[in-house]
C-alpha cells in the first residue's frame, strides 16, 4: 500500500474513534464527558464478576433460589410520635456538611441551597428540575428530573478517604430507572440501580447491599455509610467488608446510567452517626414523608468474598464473617464458593439470611485461640458458637498474628426466645462427588463446607452451631427457636 494512503487510513480511523468517545461520553449539547461529569464505569464496576448480580453471587452458582421471599417476610409500621427522633438534623446532630429539601431548592438561579451551618450549596446543576408533591411524599415538596438532568455535591460535603453519614429520600419518576446516587469514581452506587432499590456498591468491595423484588414507586429512605446500607429502617448489607473507597464527590443521575428520578431530601455528615442518632434522622424522615418503619424482616445479606489457600498445611478462615448488625439475628447460613460457569473461583463467603428490625441490642463473646490442625475438621470442633438462650447476631473467625491459632468472635442478640420452642437440627457435610460440587469431609475445607445449609427458617432465631463426628461423617448442629413474641 502506498505510504502516503496508509497515514491517511490511520489518521481517518484516530479521528473515528475520538469521535466516538465524545458521541459515548455525551449525546447532548453539554461539554464532553470528564470524570467529574459523570465517569465512564470503573473497570470492576461492570466486570465484577464475582457479584455483577448481587442475588445471584449470595446465592453462589447462581442456580439456587436466595434462602428468603422478602415480600412475604417485612412487617411495616408507623413511626410514633413518642420515637426518638430529630426535629432539625442539621442543628441537633453535630457534623453536617449538607442539609437540601426541596423548599432549600432555587430554580431561578439553579442552587441547591445547603440549609446547614456548612453552607455547601450544590451550583452544578444541569437540566431542567422542577417541584411537585404527591400522596406518595405525604403532600411534601420534592425534586424531579429526567435523564438529561445532573447534579454535582461540592467536594466538601462527602470525599474520599473521610468516613460519612448519607441520607436521602427518593424514588424512581418514570420509565428510566438506572441510577440516582453515584459518585464520581470508585464505583460508587447508593440505594437505586437497574429499577431496584436497597442495594450498594463500593469498589473494593462489590456490592455490599442486595437488592430483592421490591419495586415500589414510592419513597424509600436509605441510610448508606461506607459498610453499611439501610431501607426503610432495615440493615441490608452484612459483615466482613474492609476496603471500601469513597468517591472524590457525591453526584445525582450518573451520566452512565441515568434514571427519571425525584428526590424529597438529602443530609449527609462527616462522620458514621451511631445506629441510634441514624434511627433519630430515620424517624424523622419517615414522619415527614409518611413512610413506614420496616420490621421483623426476613433480608438476605450480602458478607464480604475472601480468597482462600487449598490443601495442605495453608488452610486459612481469617476475616471470614457474617454480620445481621445489631438489629439483627441469624436463620440461615452457609458457606459458599463462587462458580463461573463450569470452573470454581478461588473466593469464598457466607451467605446468610438474617430477621431483621430487632430492639435490644447486642453482647460480644469470643471463643479461646485452638491451634490450626489437620485435617481442618479438628479444629473447628473446638470452636463451637453458642449463644444459649439467645439468637446469633453474627460471626468472624480471626486467626493470630503467627497464623498458627484461630478464634471466633461472635454477637449474641438480647431479643428474647421462646425456650420451649427449640429444636436442635443437623446438616450433614457430604462426601466429595465426581462433578466437585459436593463436600469432602477429608479434604479443603472449602470443598468440605460447600453448600451445607443452616436453615432455621425465617420465623426462627439460630442460637448455636457446632461441627460433630468424626472422619467417616461430620454433621453441623445448630439449635432453632421461636422468638418470645412471635
Amino acid at each position: 500500500m502506498n505510504p502516503k494512503l496508509m497515514v491517511f487510513v490511520l489518521v481517518v480511523v484516530v479521528l473515528a474513534g475520538i469521535a466516538a468517545y465524545f458521541m459515548m461520553q455525551g449525546g447532548d449539547d453539554s461539554p464532553a464527558g470528564t470524570a467529574e461529569e459523570g465517569p465512564a464505569p470503573a473497570a470492576d464496576e461492570e466486570e465484577d464478576t464475582e457479584n455483577t448480580n448481587p442475588k445471584e453471587a449470595a446465592g453462589g452458582e447462581g442456580e439456587e433460589k436466595a434462602p428468603v421471599q422478602e415480600k412475604e417476610a417485612i412487617v411495616e409500621k408507623k413511626v410514633s410520635e413518642k420515637e426518638p427522633q430529630a426535629k432539625n438534623p442539621a442543628k441537633d446532630i453535630s457534623g453536617c456538611t449538607f442539609h437540601g429539601t426541596a423548599e432549600s431548592y432555587d430554580a431561578k438561579k439553579r442552587v441547591w441551597k445547603d440549609l446547614s451551618a456548612a453552607k455547601n450549596d450544590v451550583t452544578r446543576v444541569e437540566g431542567e428540575i422542577e417541584i411537585d408533591s404527591d400522596d406518595s411524599s405525604n403532600n411534601q415538596k420534592f425534586l424531579f428530573g429526567s435523564t438529561d438532568t445532573f447534579m454535582e455535591f461540592p467536594q466538601a460535603v462527602m470525599t474520599t478517604g473521610r468516613k460519612y453519614t448519607l441520607f436521602h429520600v427518593a424514588r424512581y419518576n418514570g420509565s428510566t430507572k438506572g441510577r440516582i446516587f453515584a459518585g464520581t469514581n470508585h464505583a460508587f452506587v447508593s440505594g437505586f440501580t437497574n429499577g431496584y432499590t436497597g442495594t450498594a456498591h463500593r469498589n473494593g468491595e462489590g456490592w455490599i447491599a442486595h437488592w430483592d423484588d421490591q419495586k415500589s414507586e414510592r419513597f424509600r429512605i436509605h441510610t448508606d455509610q461506607k459498610h453499611v446500607l439501610r431501607r426503610d429502617g432495615l440493615r441490608r448489607a452484612g459483615g466482613g467488608f474492609t476496603s471500601a473507597l469513597i468517591p472524590s464527590k457525591l453526584v445525582i443521575n450518573p451520566r452512565n446510567s441515568p434514571s427519571d428520578w425525584a428526590i424529597a431530601e438529602v443530609i449527609v455528615y462527616n462522620k458514621e452517626l451511631s445506629l441510634a442518632d441514624c434511627k433519630k434522622v430515620e424517624a424523622y424522615l419517615m414522619r415527614k414523608y409518611n413512610v413506614p418503619r420496616q420490621v421483623r424482616a426476613g433480608v438476605h445479606m450480602l458478607n464480604k468474598n475472601r480468597q482462600y489457600q487449598k490443601g495442605g498445611s495453608g488452610w486459612s478462615f481469617d476475616k471470614m464473617a457474617h454480620s445481621c448488625g445489631d438489629e439483627g439475628i441469624l436463620y440461615y447460613n452457609r458457606m459458599n464458593r463462587h462458580k463461573s460457569g463450569d470452573t470454581f473461583k478461588n473466593v469464598r463467603n457466607f451467605d446468610t439470611a438474617c430477621i431483621q428490625g430487632l430492639d435490644g441490642g447486642v453482647s460480644q463473646k469470643q471463643t479461646s485461640y485452638v491451634e490450626k490442625e489437620n485435617p481442618w475438621y479438628k479444629t473447628f470442633k473446638k470452636l463451637g458458637i453458642d449463644c444459649g438462650d439467645k439468637g446469633i447476631s453474627g460471626v468472624k473467625y480471626k486467626e493470630s498474628a503467627d497464623k498458627k491459632r484461630l478464634r471466633a468472635e461472635y454477637a449474641c442478640h438480647n431479643q428474647a426466645l421462646n425456650a420451649e420452642s427449640c429444636e436442635v437440627k443437623t446438616a450433614k457435610i457430604r462426601p466429595l462427588d465426581s462433578d466437585n460440587t459436593g463436600s469432602s469431609v477429608g479434604g479443603d475445607i472449602t470443598q468440605s463446607l460447600h453448600n451445607v445449609p443452616l436453615n432455621c427458617g425465617p420465623n426462627q432465631a439460630m442460637t448455636s452451631m457446632s461441627l460433630d463426628g468424626d472422619n467417616s461423617e461430620l454433621t453441623m448442629s445448630y439449635k432453632c427457636c421461636n422468638l418470645a413474641d412471635a
